[in-house]
């Protein structure tokens, strides 16, 4: 895999959140940097062996609603406020 620049992945994850209607976390450029070096793409940092556990795939998104934040703690529970 060709190692995706760190500003298009940071880009592509921001724009996953939008979809999926999560929230990204202020950890998005501490983690953009540890996928960039892992060469993960859009993989796990914590788990890259994990073909199933990838940014919003059906298990990260099962755990940000599961747990409010996915395993990474890259992305976050939308959570509305009640004013």
């Amino acid at each position: 895999m060709i190692t995706m620049e760190k500003q298009k992945l940071k880009d592509a994850l921001i724009r996953l959140s939008v979809l999926k209607n999560v929230d990204i976390s202020d950890k998005v450029d501490k983690i953009v940097n540890a996928k960039t070096i892992l060469d993960v793409g859009f993989r796990c940092p914590c788990c890259p062996d994990d073909r199933e556990m990838a940014c919003i795939s059906k298990k990260c998104y099962n755990e940000i609603q599961q747990n409010g934040v996915c395993h990474c703690g890259l992305f976050k529970k939308k959570y509305e406020s009640k004013v």
